[in-house]
């Protein structure tokens, strides 16, 4: 009897390190995912859907004009590697001026290419260059209701950083930041009430935007 409950005993302990072995999963970034998060593993590889929600003004002389406004963009990626991606990035977002009678509108169609650090397990930071084209729209409305307005495109060049946490293996929240410059051609002159003088590019700045996204990868 004694012997059979000690064989018992020495099979249940050959069994710990195996079943303890079985629970701990290794990422394929290079890091452990920890006990028991063998479904979690998030797919670092493959094709990407991020749509995202910002709120977005301008950082030049003429930001005291304007209050920020709102819009949404779209990444589509390819993740060849767990650090780095490439695809397109669209979206438009505008602001409002201070006395509601005005609006901007900054769009953009680009490519964008990103490198992703890993910051653990279901975490990590991202950083972001665009280059494409884009258009800068300023609507103004008069007391009598009717419309003028001015529409400048051409290149556009911008920069972002981001973090996001894997909440399932496929999905992934998280926020960001980025800004928009617009290069656009005979660049004109904006006067304030008080006679000063500024290029347009000085006037509108850079476009930034700050927000949140949910990433579909598969």
């Amino acid at each position: 009897m004694k012997s059979t409950v000690l064989s018992i005993m020495l099979f249940s302990l050959t069994l710990i390190p195996g079943v303890s072995q079985a629970q701990f999963h290794v990422d394929p970034i290079g890091g452990p995912a920890g006990p028991g998060m063998g479904m979690m593993q998030p797919r670092r590889v493959g094709f990407i859907h991020e749509f995202s929600g910002v709120v977005s003004g301008l950082t030049g002389e003429g930001k005291q004009d304007f209050v920020a406004g709102a819009g949404g963009y779209y990444s589509g990626l390819f993740r060849s590697n767990p650090n780095f991606a490439f695809g397109i990035h669209a979206g438009v977002s505008g602001a409002t001026s201070v006395d509601g009678f005005g609006n901007i509108v900054h769009g953009v169609v680009a490519g964008e290419a990103r490198i992703y650090i890993p910051l653990g397990p279901m975490m990590e930071m991202w950083g972001s260059l665009v280059v494409g084209g884009g258009s800068l729209k300023e609507i103004w409305t008069e007391d009598d209701g009717t419309e003028t307005g001015n529409t400048r495109t051409g290149p556009v060049f911008g920069a972002g950083a981001g973090i996001s946490w894997f909440i399932s293996p496929n999905i992934s929240v998280g926020g960001f930041f980025r800004l928009y410059r617009l290069m656009w051609k005979d660049d004109g002159v904006v006067e304030f009430e008080d006679g000063t003088e500024y290029s347009e590019s000085d006037y509108y700045g850079l476009w930034w935007t700050v927000g949140g996204f949910v990433a579909l990868h598969y």
